[in-house]
């Protein structure tokens, strides 16, 4: 995985190519029962697992790494909108005339 980017297939940024770990999907009552199983998979493995209730994904075992490159991405993409904001022409308003004022 690059880790400049966090892209699995190919980084348009250094265009190394790399590997794409498939996602595995299951109910979340299968979860439960080899939750222990499914952790040393996603911890030892690298693999992705989704889990689904009725057929709906609600929730994903990601490996820690992974959890890291998207909290970098996160980071850097609220960065990039600070910055953005910053360089509006728009009047800037002082954070107590914020606070002060009544809520809708």
């Amino acid at each position: 995985m690059c880790v400049s980017c966090a892209i699995r297939t190919l980084c348009k940024i250094c265009t190394i190519p790399l590997k794409r770990t498939p996602m595995s999907r299951i109910p979340t009552s299968e979860a439960r029962i080899q939750f222990a199983e499914l952790v040393n998979k996603v911890a030892f493995g690298g693999e992705r697992i989704t889990l689904h209730r009725h057929g709906k994904d609600v929730a994903a075992i990601v490996p820690v790494e992974d959890l890291h490159l998207l909290e970098a991405l996160e980071n850097k993409m609220d960065l990039d909108a600070a910055r953005a904001a910053l360089k509006e022409k728009a009047p800037r308003v002082a954070w107590k005339h914020l606070k002060s004022a009544p809520t809708p």
